[in-house]
């Protein structure tokens, strides 16, 4: 009887008392809505994909911070139908996500058509339905020059391993 014991019921128990790591937190997901975000941007232009892939109550530096909603308020202005078409142009190069997995970031360059013109810096949000909006959305004029192109791959920051001991002390 011990032996059937031994057989069957300690493997049940030694499986119970084991649990399966949670799988590790990555930005992919942020990375792939951020390259979805500038797909679109480059078919539907900026106002359309802007407002489609923000959150409604987003803030972008144009230059100075507003909702997206007061950016883009209003119909398009109309196009001059000889004026050639220009397509702004970014990429992640570098993504990040918070320990909670519900907050993140993407970094890289921008660009008008092929006339690279800096940097921009992206804040993500999950949201209630599971998908990624962008709820801070700036950037900035340096010289990309050097920055690798559009199918490089986003490098991933280290999910932080410590978290704070206050919302204090993390704005501190």
């Amino acid at each position: 009887m011990n032996r059937l014991f031994g057989w069957v019921f300690l493997p049940l128990a030694v499986a119970a008392c084991t649990s399966v790591p949670e799988p590790a937190l990555s930005p992919a997901p942020i990375v792939a809505a951020e390259r979805a975000f500038a797909a679109d941007g480059h078919e539907r232009g900026v106002r359309d994909s802007f407002l489609a892939w923000s959150a409604p109550d987003a803030i972008m530096f144009a230059p100075a911070p507003a909702k997206v909603t007061e950016v883009f308020a209003g119909p398009p202005p109309d196009a001059d139908p000889d004026a050639p078409v220009r397509h702004l142009v970014w990429w992640p190069l570098w993504a990040g996500i918070s320990a909670s997995g519900d907050l993140g970031f993407t970094t890289g360059p921008y660009a008008i058509d092929d006339d690279r013109r800096g940097y921009y810096f992206t804040i993500w949000a999950l949201q209630p339905d599971g998908s990624w909006k962008w709820v801070l959305d700036a950037g900035t004029s340096a010289d990309p020059s050097d920055a690798p192109g559009q199918q490089s791959e986003a490098g991933y920051l280290p999910v932080s391993a410590s978290g704070s001991d206050s919302p204090d002390a993390a704005m501190a």
